[in-house]
């Protein structure tokens, strides 16, 4: 996404606590953005399995704890001025719309 700024690809944070205490995962994390002055960025790359219940990936029980872990993400996130961008299915994956999905999420022109 940027090659040159250091990212941390798939980390758990004791501060990003789920549902059931343990620490919640970030798919992408930048703790020090430039093109954002520095602050960090959370990126996560969802599927369709977010939305609706696919059995592949566990039972409906699973499903609700993992629904309840993602909002509970956002809120933390949230709480600590860490912006997430999320990408869903249906959202096109090149550096143009990567860009404007940040900036809509950020609230501004990102520099660089």
């Amino acid at each position: 996404m940027f090659p040159e700024e250091p990212f941390i690809y798939g980390g758990h944070y004791s501060w990003l606590p789920g549902v059931v205490g343990f620490p919640l995962q970030l798919d992408i994390f930048f703790p020090q953005l430039s093109l954002l002055g520095g602050r960090p960025l959370a990126v996560e790359v969802q599927g369709e399995q977010r939305r609706t219940w696919v059995r592949h990936f566990g039972s409906k029980a699973n499903f609700i704890r993992q629904k309840e872990n993602d909002t509970r993400k956002r809120e933390l996130l949230e709480a600590r001025h860490i912006p997430l961008v999320e990408f869903w299915p249906e959202d096109e994956i090149h550096l143009e719309a990567i860009t404007k999905k940040i900036e809509e999420v950020v609230g501004g022109q990102i520099s660089g």
